[in-house]
Protein backbone atom coordinates (compact mmCIF):
# COMPACT_ATOMS: atom_id res chain seq x y z
CA UNK A 1 0.00 0.00 0.00
CA UNK A 2 2.87 2.34 0.78
CA UNK A 3 4.32 1.68 -2.68
CA UNK A 4 0.99 2.66 -4.26
CA UNK A 5 0.83 5.86 -2.19
CA UNK A 6 4.39 6.74 -3.14
CA UNK A 7 3.74 6.03 -6.80
CA UNK A 8 0.55 8.10 -6.94
CA UNK A 9 1.66 10.93 -4.65
CA UNK A 10 1.45 13.41 -7.51
CA UNK A 11 -2.26 12.63 -8.03
CA UNK A 12 -3.61 13.61 -4.58
CA UNK A 13 -4.72 16.98 -5.90
CA UNK A 14 -7.24 15.08 -8.03
CA UNK A 15 -9.23 14.35 -4.88
CA UNK A 16 -10.34 17.98 -4.90
CA UNK A 17 -10.51 18.52 -8.65
CA UNK A 18 -12.66 15.50 -9.54
CA UNK A 19 -15.59 16.35 -7.21
CA UNK A 20 -15.44 19.97 -8.35
CA UNK A 21 -15.53 18.92 -12.01
CA UNK A 22 -18.42 16.53 -11.30
CA UNK A 23 -20.40 19.28 -9.56
CA UNK A 24 -19.78 21.71 -12.41
CA UNK A 25 -20.80 19.12 -15.00
CA UNK A 26 -23.99 18.41 -13.09
CA UNK A 27 -24.84 22.11 -12.94
CA UNK A 28 -24.26 22.60 -16.66
CA UNK A 29 -26.18 19.49 -17.66
CA UNK A 30 -29.32 20.01 -15.62
CA UNK A 31 -32.53 19.91 -17.58
CA UNK A 32 -34.94 22.79 -17.29
CA UNK A 33 -38.54 22.48 -18.46
CA UNK A 34 -39.45 24.63 -21.47
CA UNK A 35 -42.65 25.69 -23.20
CA UNK A 36 -43.14 25.14 -26.91
CA UNK A 37 -45.92 27.08 -28.63
CA UNK A 38 -47.20 27.24 -32.21
CA UNK A 39 -48.92 30.58 -32.83
CA UNK A 40 -50.05 29.77 -36.36
CA UNK A 41 -47.00 31.36 -37.97
CA UNK A 42 -43.96 30.56 -35.84
CA UNK A 43 -42.81 28.14 -33.19
CA UNK A 44 -41.93 29.92 -29.99
CA UNK A 45 -39.83 28.55 -27.16
CA UNK A 46 -38.95 29.70 -23.62
CA UNK A 47 -38.12 28.37 -20.16
CA UNK A 48 -41.17 27.30 -18.16
CA UNK A 49 -40.52 30.11 -15.65
CA UNK A 50 -41.70 32.65 -18.25
CA UNK A 51 -45.43 32.92 -18.78
CA UNK A 52 -45.31 33.09 -22.56
CA UNK A 53 -42.76 31.65 -24.97
CA UNK A 54 -41.03 34.54 -26.71
CA UNK A 55 -38.11 33.29 -28.77
CA UNK A 56 -38.93 32.29 -32.34
CA UNK A 57 -37.32 28.95 -33.16
CA UNK A 58 -37.06 26.52 -36.02
CA UNK A 59 -38.15 23.03 -34.90
CA UNK A 60 -36.63 19.85 -36.25
CA UNK A 61 -37.79 16.37 -35.22
CA UNK A 62 -34.64 14.36 -34.54
CA UNK A 63 -36.24 11.14 -33.23
CA UNK A 64 -39.81 9.92 -33.16
CA UNK A 65 -40.65 6.70 -31.34
CA UNK A 66 -44.42 7.12 -31.38
CA UNK A 67 -44.83 7.90 -27.69
CA UNK A 68 -41.64 9.91 -27.32
CA UNK A 69 -39.93 12.54 -29.48
CA UNK A 70 -36.63 14.41 -29.41
CA UNK A 71 -36.76 17.89 -30.94
CA UNK A 72 -34.13 20.45 -31.82
CA UNK A 73 -35.32 24.02 -31.23
CA UNK A 74 -32.90 26.34 -33.00
CA UNK A 75 -33.03 30.12 -32.76
CA UNK A 76 -30.71 32.58 -34.42
CA UNK A 77 -28.15 32.21 -31.61
CA UNK A 78 -28.94 29.06 -29.62
CA UNK A 79 -29.78 25.39 -29.97
CA UNK A 80 -31.91 23.57 -27.42
CA UNK A 81 -32.84 19.89 -27.36
CA UNK A 82 -36.28 19.12 -26.00
CA UNK A 83 -37.88 15.76 -25.33
CA UNK A 84 -41.61 15.23 -25.43
CA UNK A 85 -43.56 12.26 -24.11
CA UNK A 86 -47.16 11.36 -24.84
CA UNK A 87 -47.80 10.90 -21.11
CA UNK A 88 -46.90 14.54 -20.41
CA UNK A 89 -48.98 15.95 -23.28
CA UNK A 90 -52.09 13.83 -22.84
CA UNK A 91 -54.91 13.64 -25.40
CA UNK A 92 -53.38 16.41 -27.56
CA UNK A 93 -50.39 14.18 -28.46
CA UNK A 94 -51.67 13.30 -31.92
CA UNK A 95 -52.41 16.91 -32.78
CA UNK A 96 -49.01 18.03 -31.53
CA UNK A 97 -47.20 15.42 -33.63
CA UNK A 98 -49.17 16.38 -36.71
CA UNK A 99 -48.43 20.06 -36.15
CA UNK A 100 -44.72 19.36 -35.66
CA UNK A 101 -44.55 17.59 -39.01
CA UNK A 102 -46.94 19.61 -41.16
CA UNK A 103 -46.90 23.21 -39.86
CA UNK A 104 -45.17 25.53 -42.32
CA UNK A 105 -43.64 28.39 -40.34
CA UNK A 106 -42.97 31.77 -41.88
CA UNK A 107 -39.38 33.01 -41.91
CA UNK A 108 -37.94 33.92 -38.52
CA UNK A 109 -36.90 37.52 -38.08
Amino acid sequence: MAALAAHLAFAWWLLTVIPLAAWLGFQLARIEPHHLHWDGELWRHAPAALREPRTAVRIEVLMDFGGWMLLLAQSAWRRHYQSLASASVGPAWGQLRATLYFARPTEMS
